[in-house]
């Protein structure tokens, strides 16, 4: 069985250049639809849907639809044609080499996340608790019930398309072009954070952001598939965005840098400790 970052690879063959070009196009095209689909969306969506709605359960609501679902479900949506009928692979492949979706990785990953995250605020944020209960009083219960739910499916759809992305397409078809695994990840991480700046962002975000791509990519590599970095990525945006309200990556550099230094020491080690004790022999 294929590796898991050499499926594109292991499907290629050397008498099919043709075919070989073909495949490894994916991640540019997808790329760029992606940026398209986003700029067009906030130039002609979001930006005059805030002109003239300010408030803020309005503003949150149009950046989980349009930003979200919409902007991150067409992409993600061609990924899985792409492979399936250009690709001429599982579709599924995006996800991990066995061809089924592994549930408990999922909540591994998920579960992980979710404790350093809330670990690692109660931390740097001692006033975290407060923050979000003023943040939900000010929103009212009925559209913080409705906003979590549309973030859950909004974080849930934009995390998944990010890691089949840059953690699938990216690095496959990086390693489909005789790209060693060391280099891939780092280079795939690379981009992933420079899609993630703004002009308002200090560099220091950047590395952080770089450093939570290492540390999703080891999770992908380790076990052999998207389910725990899947996991670990969406309960990082949904605790993070969703209850906290952190939608801009508004940390000071210090403690961007602190939080993905740890994050990284704590995931790795307890990814570690639970493939040794649970599961030697990740499929």
């Amino acid at each position: 069985m294929s590796r898991f970052e050499d499926q594109v690879k292991d499907n290629l063959t050397a008498k099919n250049p043709f075919k070989a070009a073909i495949s490894i196009s994916e991640t540019i095209f997808i790329l760029g639809l992606w940026v398209l689909v986003s700029r067009l969306t906030i130039l002609y969506i979001i930006k005059p849907i805030s002109f003239t709605h300010p408030q803020k359960f309005v503003w949150e609501m149009n950046f989980a639809t349009y930003i979200l679902i919409f902007t991150c479900l067409l992409p993600l949506s061609c990924l899985f044609l792409w492979r399936g009928f250009v690709q001429k692979i599982n579709a599924l492949s995006i996800i991990n080499s066995i061809g089924k979706f592994r549930l408990e990785n999922f909540f591994l990953g998920f579960g992980i996340s979710a404790l350093i995250v809330i670990g690692l605020s109660s931390i740097t944020e001692p006033d975290m608790v407060s923050k979000i209960i003023v943040r939900f009083l000010s929103l009212g219960f009925v559209n913080s019930l409705i906003l979590l739910l549309f973030y859950i499916v909004g974080f849930s759809i934009q995390s998944t398309f990010e890691e089949a992305l840059f953690r699938a397409s990216f690095v496959q078809n990086l390693r489909a072009l005789g790209i060693h695994i060391i280099i891939a990840i780092p280079f795939s991480a690379f981009f992933f954070a420079m899609f993630h700046m703004s002009k308002q962002m200090p560099s220091a975000i950047f590395f952080a952001t770089f450093l939570m791509a290492i540390t999703f990519s080891y999770a992908t590599w380790r076990t052999q598939g998207l389910e725990t970095s899947m996991g670990a990525h969406i309960a990082n945006n949904i605790i993070i965005g969703a209850i906290f309200g952190s939608l801009d990556n508004s940390q000071s550099a210090n403690t961007a840098i602190f939080a993905a230094l740890l994050y990284t020491i704590f995931f790795v080690s307890l990814i570690e400790i639970y493939i040794h004790f649970k599961r030697p022999k990740f499929s």
